[in-house]
């Protein structure tokens, strides 16, 4: 089974490590359990800090894949977006 987090994002640097170090932190949990999982962030093309996060995250753990809207195309298709991902 595999179980995939879906993060769909927009300026979101405030508080978005902070969020990403809690899904890891659960997706240990899962693994325990012999689960796979995969941490999935859509960015809708934040002017922030919100891309250098991500990057971050994902350079430093392979379950966690990060994908960059080339421009911001709304909330809702990028909702749609992330799920299509997983």
């Amino acid at each position: 089974m595999t179980v995939s987090v879906l993060v769909p994002a927009y300026n979101e640097a405030q508080g978005l490590a902070r969020s990403l170090g809690a899904v890891r932190v659960a997706m240990q949990a899962f693994h325990v359990r012999g689960w796979t999982t995969e941490l999935i962030v859509c960015d809708n093309n934040s002017t922030d800090a919100t891309a250098d996060i991500c990057r971050a995250y994902a350079a430093a753990d392979q379950r966690i894949h990060y994908h960059r809207n080339e421009t911001n195309v709304g909330a809702a298709p990028n909702y749609n977006r992330v799920w299509k991902l997983a």
